[in-house]
């Protein structure tokens, strides 16, 4: 049903389903994936039981309202699954193109002026850690030589200032008559939370950063057209990075809608892409990777501000599953591939439900 489900059903004549590889999984009979666009409406909805499994995207929900009722009584059981997936990172993409943008010694002032200390403590609840780069820190291929960009207001006004940046009028930092003031875009409303504190930062230091709310499809028109200043930005990670020239490769900078809609251009990055790709021994993918992410690093075409290094999960006490529930490299959507629906378990919770009891612990 278009915009509210998408129903799975298993095929019980699938031809793969006694491999090797499918052994323990694929266990469900249906599996019903609902359509809703609030996330607040979607914890609500899961709280009362009309969904049995909910995936944590707001740090607040996950610390401060998995509380009380349900919760307290097992009924619902919280998942925090700890292992070696390398989460993307939140941050903000730069156009470029901008005259403003275009210097990196203004770039890295924009990433000193990112206070991830007090917008992790304030904004998202202790649950993320800094980002260094398009490398997950966790990951064997990320750079020791990096280190998070610290906050730090002095070192950004240097950079300002050695990048031809001084104070005009009204305290807006201004170079050859123009004014450091842009727009960023966002298409998520709960950014403005965290970006808000951003924009106070920037505009202590003499820069106006406006904030705007578009719905995706206009915001990804904007970035595909170019016609943007900044937008917020999520860059997925792999276990064994690649593709580097596709995300920002020059070729790509030049070709309105490709994922360098930011337009960084590199000619040892267009060198060692194709190297990497073609590489099938990871010790010597390592040092090329790495070499990658330090100059994207130094380079900041992006602000990266944070990084998750658990999944949040949360499930009514019914379903069983092998472990921990998750393995080394699992994501979110292993549930529907290794859980299974216990019937023992639904029965006790039906009957502790009714009495108003609760159920014994479980993990967390």
């Amino acid at each position: 049903q278009h915009g509210e489900k998408i129903i799975l059903k298993r095929n019980p004549q699938y031809w793969g389903a006694t491999q090797p590889l499918n052994q323990g999984r694929y266990n469900f009979d249906r599996i019903n994936f609902r359509t809703i666009p609030d996330h607040n409406v979607a914890f609500e909805l899961f709280k009362k039981g009309e969904v049995d499994y909910h995936y944590f995207l707001i740090s607040k929900t996950w610390a401060t309202e998995t509380v009380g009722g349900p919760f307290d009584k097992n009924y619902i059981v919280k998942m925090k699954a700890e292992n070696k997936l390398p989460f993307g990172t939140q941050g903000v993409a730069w156009n470029l193109r901008r005259p403003m943008f275009s210097d990196a010694r203004v770039r890295k002032a924009l990433a000193h002026l990112y206070n991830f200390e007090k917008v992790n403590r304030e904004i998202l609840y202790n649950n993320y850690r800094p980002a260094t780069g398009v490398i997950s820190v966790a990951s064997d291929y990320h750079s020791p030589k990096l280190k998070p960009i610290p906050y730090d207001p002095k070192a950004a006004r240097k950079l300002l200032e050695e990048a031809g940046w001084k104070p005009g009028s009204g305290g807006v930092l201004e170079k050859n008559g123009q004014k450091f003031v842009f727009e960023l875009i966002t298409d998520n409303p709960v950014y403005l939370r965290w970006l808000t504190l951003y924009q106070e930062e920037l505009k202590a230091m003499g820069i106006q950063m406006s904030l705007r709310v578009a719905d995706w499809a206009t915001r990804l028109k904007l970035m595909d057209d170019w016609q943007f200043d900044a937008v917020d930005s999520a860059r997925g990670r792999d276990v064994d990075p690649s593709d580097f020239g596709s995300s920002w490769g020059s070729a790509q900078a030049d070709i309105k809608g490709s994922i360098n809609f930011m337009g960084y251009k590199n000619a040892k990055l267009d060198e060692l892409a194709p190297k990497i790709d073609l590489e099938a021994d990871k010790a010597k993918r390592i040092p090329m990777v790495r070499e990658i992410e330090e100059m994207l690093s130094n380079d900041q075409p992006m602000l990266f501000t944070y990084e998750g290094f658990y999944t949040r999960l949360g499930y009514w006490n019914r379903f069983s599953y092998p472990g921990k529930g998750y393995f080394n490299y699992s994501n979110w959507r292993d549930t529907f591939h290794y859980w299974w629906f216990d019937q023992a378990k639904d029965a006790r919770l039906k009957a502790a439900m009714a009495k108003g009891e609760p159920l014994g612990s479980g993990p967390t």
